[in-house]
Formats: structure tokens, C-alpha cells, sequence
């Protein structure tokens, strides 16, 4: 079921917590796609073309050949038999770079770490993941730390989208020897009224 894999990495120890989750998921006959995308400015990028400023052009270029060392270290440390593993450095807005690379090779699992952040940080790092778990076209493996993953939660409503979480989600559990707990959630028919609010809180 996941033939193609995508890995977004930015460098940090953090976003590498992905790889080990990602290899136990990758079958002998797997693609994995180490993806880095450099956060370059659509402003930086532009002046760069538009008025061919050289040392602008060079901080680019040499952004980007940091990475491509990077991955290469990287694809060099997993090499498996069987894996075929690829690198791709696309600078840009990293959202935008991982769902669109995730459309265009068509993946079936993008698995990445997310950095916990909260406040003024979540609104610039954070939502990176959260714009990728909302707008992937495939399922997504969120990874907060290095613990294993040994129980899994799929949680279901009655809806057909809720339902297409199964089969990846068994899928996993089966790849990672894990305990899976189907829940079924459902929200009551009547919502509390204010005198109902009133007089739970009265019972003490």
C-alpha cells in the first residue's frame, strides 16, 4: 500500500525523528523521497532575477548545495536492499514545496515530525505541518518524538471519509506490530441548555 514515501527534512534532529518510523513503514520494494525544502523568500528570489544581484544569486546557490550534501549524507546512512531512495531540494515555502511534491510523485504516505511549537512560533513553523495534514493528498504520519509506536487510534463517525483512516491506519499497526483501538465518537442530539449547564454545576 506504501510503495512511495515522502520525508520532509529541514536538518534538525527533530525533523530526522521521521526516518526510523519511515524505513519500518518502506517495504523492500519502496521508493522513499528525501525532500529539503530551503526557506528562501519569494522577495530574495526575485531580486535576484530581476536586478542580477550576484551575491544574492551565490547565497541561493549555496543554500541549495548544503542541502543537496545533506541528503546525500542522509540517503547514504538508510541505504537498504531493495529501498530505492531519492533527494529533492526545491527551495521555497516548505508547505507548499511538500504538498505539491507529494501530488506531482504521487506518494502514498508523507511521513514528518512536528515541532511542538506554540504561540508566535507555531504560527510561523508550526503551521507548516498543520497546512500539509489539511491540504496532502495522501495520508500523513505526524512524528512528535522518537518513542515507538506501539498503539494506534483510529477514530471513526460513521462517515465514508472517516472510514478511509482504516485500511492505512491496520496497514501501520501491521508494519509496526501495534495495538489498534477503533473508536467511535459520537456528538449528542441535543446540545446542554444553559439551565442544564446550571445545574450539573449546582451538584457537588
Amino acid at each position: 500500500m506504501f510503495n512511495k514515501i515522502l520525508v520532509p527534512l529541514d536538518g534538525s534532529e527533530l525533523a530526522e525523528q521521521a526516518l526510523p518510523p519511515a524505513l519500518t513503514i518502506a517495504q523492500k520494494t519502496s521508493e522513499l523521497i528525501l525532500l529539503n525544502a530551503p526557506m528562501i523568500s519569494p522577495a530574495l528570489t526575485s531580486m535576484v532575477y530581476t536586478y542580477d544581484v550576484p551575491n544574492l544569486d551565490i547565497s541561493i546557490e549555496h543554500l541549495r548545495a548544503q542541502a543537496e550534501r545533506y541528503l546525500s549524507l542522509q540517503k547514504a546512512e538508510l541505504k537498504r536492499e531493495g529501498l530505492v531512495i531519492r533527494t529533492e531540494v526545491v527551495p521555497g515555502d516548505a508547505a507548499s514545496i511538500i504538498i505539491d511534491t507529494a501530488i506531482a510523485e504521487d506518494v502514498d504516505l508523507i511521513v514528518m515530525s512536528t515541532h511542538g511549537y506554540t504561540g508566535l512560533d507555531h504560527l510561523v513553523m508550526g503551521s507548516v505541518t498543520e497546512r500539509v495534514l489539511r491540504q496532502a493528498p495522501c495520508p500523513v504520519l505526524v512524528v512528535r518524538d522518537s518513542r515507538p509506536i506501539e498503539r494506534i487510534l483510529i477514530t471513526l463517525d460513521g462517515s465514508e471519509l472517516a472510514e478511509s483512516a482504516v485500511e492505512p491506519g491496520l496497514e501501520m499497526a501491521k508494519r509496526f506490530a501495534a495495538e489498534v483501538t477503533l473508536l467511535r465518537a459520537k456528538e449528542p442530539r441535543t446540545q446542554p441548555t444553559y439551565r442544564m449547564i446550571t445545574e450539573l454545576e449546582s451538584i457537588e
